[in-house]
């Protein structure tokens, strides 16, 4: 299970600002990465890093609090065979997490960081 990083900030109005933001900062990172696609309750950003597919989620949380609560975290593509048999190597899902959290220091008036279910 993947755990989610959760921060507070006011820096962004909406869900679909926060995927900009975050699309424009992991293209500076080196990533590679497709324009956001918004999924109705999260935007997905699909990425490519050491030749392994990871799907980033990211979005405001349901939960009211002030600043607002939001969430965003990696999450690697893998064959069932691969899940079932343990031969994944989550190295680059790993790296992915680094960034993210890179970028989350990054933004202005972030608080309450950490990772979590």
């Amino acid at each position: 299970m993947s755990l989610n990083l959760y921060f507070k900030t006011d820096e962004f109005k909406s869900s679909k600002e926060l995927a900009a933001y975050f699309f424009n900062e992991l293209r500076k990172e080196g990533l590679s990465v497709k324009e956001p696609r918004d999924e109705d309750y999260m935007y997905t950003i699909q990425s490519s890093l050491d030749g392994e597919n990871i799907n980033i989620y990211m979005g405001k949380n349901d939960e009211e609090s002030s600043p607002t609560l939001w969430q965003v975290w990696p999450e690697q593509s893998v064959s069932l065979l691969n899940r079932i048999f343990g031969k994944t190597n989550k190295e680059p899902e790993e790296k992915v997490k680094l960034v993210l959290q890179k970028i989350v220091s990054q933004i202005n008036g972030v608080s309450g960081t950490e990772w979590g279910i």
